[in-house]
Parts: structure tokens; C-alpha cells; sequence
């Protein structure tokens, strides 16, 4: 019992930093494809909280709209929050060996936390009706906005990361799903 009242008091306190972070986010729109960005961020005010900041990254329809780093290792954000904070609800970051947005496949990572917040909602995909009504993410960067299509989402265990050898890859033509 002490150690889920511990676990859901770091995750409120997770909640409350990363609403007060979204005040610097502004929806302008639903996602449209016609180039206008969905949404604005105040990259400035984010980066002197955190200079590793690369985005933001909100999925329509959901609670998802939280900051995106990157540091030098993907261990460091697994247990801190934006601002360095030691909580184990994390932050969403991109794995260091990427090149953010740029590569083929940008790697994010966030937690599946017990009280539904982060990437908790991405278990969803499982089903086609939710895939259908969430299929658009909308990653934001200081050099503008865009929306994407997803092609997939999975689960990793604890210990897993992109660049260790694991069971999944997008071929590259983003045909389709390996396992």
C-alpha cells in the first residue's frame, strides 16, 4: 500500500509539472492537412528550463501533449522529469542515437504509467476502431510543426531500446511490421 501511495503521488506530482509546462502550448487547430501548424510552442521558454529540448509531441484525441528531449544516453529521462526533477514517471525522449525528425524512424520513449498519463493511452492501438479515430500525431520542433501518420506502435520491456538488437524494425520503405 506504501508503495503505490509513493508511485501515484510521484505520478500527480509528474501531472502537475507537465500542466503547468503545456501553458506555454497553445492549440491553434484541429490537425489539418493543409500545412498550417496545429499547434504553437513556446520553444524559448522551454529550452531555458531544459536546453535538451527537441519538441513537443501531442496525438489528437487524447491527453498526450508533453515536452520531447534528448540526452546523451536513454537513461537519464526514464526518472526525471523535464526540468531534471528525480520522478519515476519520466519524461518522453528521443533515443540519443537518433537524429530527431530527420532519420527514417525517430524513436520516442514514455512510460505506460498505471494512472493512465504519458504513452499509457498508446495501448490503444491495439485496436483498429482506436488506431482509425488517433491516427495522427503532431510533433512539434523550434523549426515548425507537422502531422504524421502512424504506422506503428509497440510495447518494449524494461531494458529494451531502440539501438539494442531487438525483434522489431520498420522495412524502408515503412511497408510494413517486423517481429
Amino acid at each position: 500500500t506504501v508503495l503505490l501511495i509513493s508511485e501515484l503521488q510521484a505520478y500527480q506530482t509528474a501531472n502537475n509539472a507537465f500542466a503547468e509546462l503545456r501553458s506555454h502550448v497553445v492549440t491553434v487547430k484541429p490537425a489539418a492537412r493543409d500545412g498550417e501548424e496545429a499547434i504553437a510552442v513556446d520553444f524559448a521558454a522551454l529550452k531555458e528550463i531544459n536546453p535538451e529540448t527537441i519538441g513537443w509531441l501531442v496525438c489528437e484525441g487524447t491527453s498526450i501533449s508533453y515536452p520531447v528531449v534528448q540526452g546523451t544516453n536513454n537513461e537519464f529521462y526514464l526518472d526525471h522529469l523535464f526540468d531534471g526533477t528525480l520522478n519515476k514517471a519520466g519524461c518522453l525522449f528521443i533515443d540519443y542515437e537518433n537524429a530527431p525528425f530527420t532519420d527514417r524512424n525517430t524513436i520516442i520513449y514514455g512510460h505506460n504509467l498505471l494512472d493512465g498519463s504519458m504513452f499509457s493511452e498508446l495501448t490503444g492501438y491495439w485496436e483498429q476502431d482506436y488506431y482509425e479515430a488517433h491516427s495522427l500525431m503532431l510533433p512539434a520542433t523550434p523549426d515548425g510543426g507537422s502531422i504524421v501518420d502512424v504506422l506503428a506502435a509497440f510495447v518494449l520491456c524494461p531494458g529494451e531500446a531502440g539501438h539494442a538488437p531487438t525483434a522489431w524494425f520498420i522495412c524502408p520503405d515503412g511497408c510494413r511490421l517486423f517481429a
